[in-house]
């Protein structure tokens, strides 16, 4: 509520002109930190109605955005995407993910997430449309294990895209009653984590640029 309150005041002193150029950007900021916390607040709290209140703020702050002219943001995408996801409505959710990852492959949580979504709800929407060209039999760990290769394709930083990778398909492991298919993924998920330890130690390597190598890596 402070919060608000303060975004509200930032926006009177705007309108009356008696704020600095940067107030536009300075409003935003706490309306994106407004949404973080709310989804925050919903996750701890397990309340649906903190999401619904979050999403149609992310709606908002999207539109305004775009009238503005500025870029399609991809955190907002991945924050109405998780909305969704806890508002039980699945299609929408691998919707917003999958904007989120266009308009930012190297997001890591938005793959993952989609990935999961895909695993965990086929049943309840489109799983197949997540990938354009999908084939039609594809079965929804056959739609993830694609993800995924994309996902450590483009994914920043490395190592936490194997890592993501490697959870996934311990998951896969874990919920297949197929003996060769858990072999499979096992041996999968531990050649992600080997990858994942190759990442790390390449960025370690270059300590002088530690923060770029690690975004790398």
């Amino acid at each position: 509520e402070r919060m608000t309150t303060a975004v509200r005041k930032l926006e009177s002193a705007r309108d009356q002109q008696t704020a600095g150029d940067d107030i536009d950007a300075t409003i935003n900021r706490l309306r994106r930190r407004a949404i973080e916390i709310g989804i925050q607040i919903g996750v701890l709290s397990g309340e649906t109605v903190n999401f619904k209140v979050a999403n149609d703020e992310i709606q908002k702050l999207r539109e305004d955005l775009r009238k503005a002219g500025a870029d399609d943001d991809a955190e907002l995408h991945l924050w109405s995407g998780i909305c969704y996801d806890k508002l039980g409505e699945w299609q929408s959710a691998a919707s917003a993910f999958g904007r989120a990852v266009a308009v930012d492959p190297e997001m890591v949580e938005a793959w993952q997430r989609l990935m999961f979504l895909v695993q965990q709800h086929s049943d309840d929407f489109n799983f197949r449309g997540v990938i354009p060209d999908a084939n039609p039999d594809a079965t929804p760990n056959e739609v993830a294990e694609v993800l995924g290769a994309k996902m450590v394709a483009s994914g920043k930083p490395v190592y936490k895209a194997h890592l993501a990778n490697a959870m996934f398909l311990q998951n896969l492991a874990a919920t297949t009653s197929d003996e060769k298919t858990q072999r499979r993924s096992l041996d999968a998920a531990v050649e992600q984590i080997r990858k994942s330890i190759e990442a790390l130690d390449k960025a370690s390597a270059q300590p002088s640029e530690s923060v770029k190598h690690a975004e790398e890596y």
